[in-house]
């Protein structure tokens, strides 16, 4: 098949915009003033203008004329490809009453013209496929080399999914297909499908000679979580078989408490002297997920614990104990306290390799380290080896907030004679003194500490401002917010600095910051630019900058490769989830997917958020379990979200109510469930609260809800008191007007909404 240029491909973008820009301009009774068959005649007129309109006035026909649908359709062998793509368009608007072309549509996507098989492609997206003959033909037009193609099939698929268990065998058989990108698009398929009809079809390629099946069907049972619990008694049965183990496990995973069945067997593995660690590793995990079922394993994971030498092979076991019992018993476990003091002595011993295991667990211990704070201090400051002294800083940016005490420390290390531990002790500052809220709420500018300026006075230079992004409080505040105000005109000076050798980690990460306020997509490039080239321990604050900013074929690629990378932290793996949930891109489904059972329960944490954000049910009932387990957890605001996302208002109060006692967070997310499921009238109620929250997600939800509603009159009484909001209020309508095309301008010695002249 041929490609298009893209110039041509923009065009038919910009075309089907046009389109629905022009629809605004067509009287609705224009259509019912001709009949209704001169209009399709004109789709075929030589003019492109009598064509648009024709195509507007069928658009507003509803319902469609049987005629109109049949004359339409016909079109679709016109010699012209320009009209057989118009008709495709026009068929694409109908939607389900266009159901019964959908064999000629179908037809279409081998046309000899790339336009009008794209055009094809996309019409089967928007006319569900009603009739199991062309579901079946969707399933036959996943086989294909074209990634447009096969991706709007795969829309069309997930449109009709509730009904397609009928096709799931058709698309089992793709999941050996020799094209990978195939067999991707089929597992993918299967896993949007009702688990009843997939799970039983999938249990014999468990059992099957074929690796690449196995491995298929392994993925889409994962996909489906505890929908998949029906094929527990086959996963059970293949933790006896050599090379089915680390599948099955896999899967039980992935399945939770409902694999409470396999804990007898995998106990059974652990107590064995012969099982290998990484099988142990895996039985370990796939207890920890089935919760308190897994409860009669807890005196084991202990023993275990001790027992395990500090070296670097058992690294990966003393992690997965120690998430196990955390994860079953609490931070307050015995085993976890005495595993914190042992690492914590093992920092003042002489053997180096010790040394760089005992701070790498506490790295991954998070804020459960906060007892070897005072270790970790003097590993900083006194370790001979500039890792080890790298490693402290990480461990102390994990802690978090509570070692706040150890920042004076930090800032003795910014002077390190290492530029990496010098990196490192600039993230780990910023994590302890910066970021009070939460990864998901996104990238914020530090509040101002005194009451702001004169809103009317004369303003510093762009340079100046920026420059003063480098200094901390009330001055790099106000400098945020006037940058922000200036808009587009700040771009390109911002972008300058964030490049130049000289601009300083708090600099960069003050106008990595600015940059996803602004939203402007000509900056995912600069702050992908900046984690690779200029400052990679600013990483995490990109990926915070990317779920803020316009999601694109770039950033998508940046997320993936930081996913794919055997090397990312889980910390730095759960904030690319966590980008991927405020972009909404529906292709992180794969993602959560992959990491919804992950031994860290961070990154556990992060996929289910992902997954509630895309709609994913399955996610309900895990989430509500984590919240339960861990109600204290850095990460409950996170599922709390996501629990938003998928239960009513009733349904939170009940789901959340292990996290009742965090007010702050429960709140925000019991109001952001109000607003989604509530009508304008509640959205409106909802409105000041949201506005006025001190959770970036909340305010975002809230202009963005009086933008669609065009009341953007709201916002008159907000800006008669501007200079008594919270700055990060003002930073929020700011950002959020100037995506949307506006900007807040001084009339009149009044502050006012006004559009944008670009």
């Amino acid at each position: 098949m041929g490609h298009g240029t893209p110039s041509k491909l923009r065009a038919a973008r910009v075309g089907w915009l046009a389109l629905a820009l022009l629809a605004a301009f067509v009287p609705a009774s224009t259509a019912a003033e001709r009949p209704a068959l001169d209009w399709v005649a004109d789709l075929a007129a030589p003019a492109q203008g009598d064509r648009t309109r024709a195509t507007i006035a069928i658009n507003k026909m509803r319902p469609v004329p049987a005629a109109v649908l049949e004359g339409v359709t016909a079109l679709l062998g016109h010699e012209s490809w320009s009209v057989r793509n118009q008709a495709l368009m026009v068929l694409g608007n109908m939607g389900a009453e266009a159901s019964r072309a959908l064999p000629a549509i179908h037809a279409r996507l081998d046309d000899e013209n790339l336009h009008v098989r794209r055009s094809a492609a996309g019409a089967l997206a928007r006319v569900p496929a009603q009739s199991r003959a062309m579901r079946l033909a969707l399933v036959a037009a996943l086989d294909t080399d074209d990634d447009y193609r096969r991706g709007r099939v795969r829309a069309a698929l997930l449109a009709v999914a509730g009904d397609a268990g009928d096709v799931a065998p058709e698309l089992a058989a793709l999941i050996a297909h020799q094209d990978r990108a195939v067999r991707d698009a089929a597992l993918a398929s299967l896993a949007e499908l009702p688990p009843d009809s997939v799970v039983p079809i999938l249990v014999p390629f468990l059992q099957g000679p074929d690796e690449e099946s196995r491995n298929g069907a392994t993925r889409v049972l994962t996909a489906l979580g505890p929908e998949a619990a029906p094929a527990v008694p086959a996963l059970v049965e293949l933790l006896s078989q050599p090379g089915q183990v680390y599948p099955a496990m896999q899967v039980l995973t992935a399945i939770g408490p409902a694999a409470a069945p396999a804990v007898p067997r995998l106990v059974a593995m652990l107590d064995s002297p012969t099982t290998p660690r990484e099988t142990r590793i895996r039985a370990t995990r796939a207890l920890r997920a089935t919760g308190s079922a897994a409860s009669t394993a807890l005196p084991r994971f202990r023993a275990e614990l001790g027992r395990q030498d500090l070296s670097e092979a058992s690294g990966g076991y003393r992690a997965a104990l120690a998430g196990a019992i955390l994860e079953l018993s609490g931070p307050g476990d015995p085993a976890v306290t005495a595993y914190v003091e042992r690492l914590a002595q093992a920092q003042r011993g002489w053997r180096a390799e010790t040394r760089v295991e005992a701070v790498r667990a506490l790295v991954a211990l998070g804020p459960v380290a906060l007892p070897a704070m005072p270790a970790l201090r003097e590993s900083l400051l006194r370790d001979r080896h500039a890792k080890i002294r790298g490693l402290a800083a990480d461990a102390l940016g994990a802690i978090g907030p509570p070692a706040h005490d150890a920042l004076p420390d930090l800032r003795r290390a910014r002077s390190d004679a290492d530029a990496g531990v010098r990196r490192k002790v600039e993230a780990a500052i910023v994590e302890i003194d910066v970021f009070t809220e939460l990864p998901e709420s996104g990238p914020v500018v530090p509040p101002a500490k005194a009451a702001p300026a004169p809103e009317f006075a004369a303003e510093p230079s762009i340079e100046a401002d920026i420059a003063a992004l480098s200094t901390s409080g009330h001055r790099s505040s106000q400098a945020a917010e006037r940058l922000l105000r200036r808009g587009e005109s700040s771009l390109e000076p911002l972008h300058h600095a964030v490049r130049a050798p000289n601009t300083s980690t708090r600099e960069r990460f003050n106008i990595i910051a600015l940059l996803a306020e602004l939203g402007d997509p000509r900056s995912v490039g600069v702050v992908i630019e900046v984690a690779t080239t200029h400052e990679p321990a600013l990483i995490r604050d990109v990926l915070r900058a990317l779920g803020s900013m316009p999601p694109g074929p770039q950033s998508f690629a940046f997320l993936e490769r930081v996913l794919s990378d055997p090397g990312t932290s889980a910390r730095n793996r759960g904030q690319a989830l966590v980008a991927l949930v405020l972009q909404r891109e529906l292709r992180g489904a794969s993602w959560a997917a992959r990491h919804r059972e992950a031994a860290d329960v961070e990154l556990r944490a992060a996929a289910l958020f992902l997954a509630a954000s895309l709609g994913d049910a399955t996610a309900l009932e895990p989430v509500t379990a984590l919240i339960a387990a861990q109600p204290g957890a850095s990460f409950r605001y996170s599922m709390l979200l996501a629990l938003a996302e998928l239960a009513d208002p009733t349904d939170f109060e009940v789901r959340a109510a292990p996290a009742r006692a965090f007010e702050h967070e429960y709140d925000s997310a019991h109001r952001i469930a109000r607003f989604r499921s509530g009508d304008a009238a509640v959205r409106a109620d909802l409105f000041r609260p949201m506005l006025m929250s001190r959770f970036p997600h909340e305010r975002r939800l809230a202009v963005r809800d009086l933008l669609a509603r065009g009341q953007l009159a709201e916002l008159d009484s907000l800006l008669e008191e501007w200079q008594h909001v919270a700055p990060r209020v003002r930073v929020t309508v700011a950002a959020e007007l100037h995506r949307a095309g506006y900007r807040i301008a001084e009339r009149d010695r009044r502050l006012v909404v006004e559009r944008r002249s670009s």
